[in-house]
């Protein structure tokens, strides 16, 4: 999904969010996907009905490639929102296993072992401890979405953490933790404003502290 298309969704669920509506997760999700699908149905029909009706008026005209235009980014734009969603679902588990865990419980009744939670928290502190020594053994693959696809230490022996028990568990266990990532956008964005609050705070105090050894 592209970044234009990920910021018409997001507002949209802003606006849906203000308006004090309370819509499930699963029917949000599916609305954002009809959105996202449509979007790229029309957008890739009618530049293929336009081509066809410039470059090829005499022997195919717009009506064909319009009508595959418009199979194929239809297809395009479920698959888009469907790795988009699941790269959500996954940075989500990495990131913040305990709320992700959390929303599965309530959301959808599927209880996470209490050793997966640990063992996620566990792999995070080892993770900003090795950052922070910058360990050799962190790799941090490109950022793709907004979301990291994966975030991992490459020693992979240990107790099983939270997105690969969710991956273990087939199709459906995935497919109900990206709805309950879907329910949790809101906590994680409002963890993450307030530890971005938090840098802000320790830098206008360290900026504080100079001004006055000056």
């Amino acid at each position: 999904m592209s970044d234009e298309e990920e910021g018409h969704l997001s507002g949209l669920s802003s606006l849906v969010r203000l308006s004090g509506v309370n819509v499930p997760a699963r029917a949000q999700f599916l609305g954002e996907t009809l959105v996202s699908a449509t979007i790229s149905s029309l957008t890739v029909g009618l530049t293929a009905g336009l081509s066809g009706a410039v470059f090829f008026p005499a022997t195919v005209g717009p009506l064909v490639p319009a009508l595959v235009g418009l199979g194929v980014g239809y297809n395009f734009g479920l698959y888009s929102m469907w790795a988009s969603s699941k790269r959500r679902m996954m940075w989500f588990a990495q990131q913040y296993p305990t709320v992700l865990a959390h929303a599965l419980r309530t959301e959808n009744q599927i209880i996470v072992p209490a050793s997966i939670v640990r063992a996620s928290q566990e792999r995070i502190h080892t993770l900003e401890a090795a950052i922070e020594e910058e360990d050799s053994n962190v790799q941090e693959v490109h950022q793709s979405g907004g979301y990291n696809s994966h975030l991992i230490v490459t020693n992979h022996d240990g107790p099983l953490t939270l997105d690969q028990w969710i991956v273990k568990g087939g199709l459906a266990r995935v497919t109900w933790a990206v709805v309950a990532a879907q329910s949790c956008q809101g906590d994680v964005r409002a963890i993450q404003n307030q530890q971005r609050q938090k840098i802000v705070d320790n830098f206008d105090s360290d900026s504080n502290n100079n001004d006055d050894d000056k």
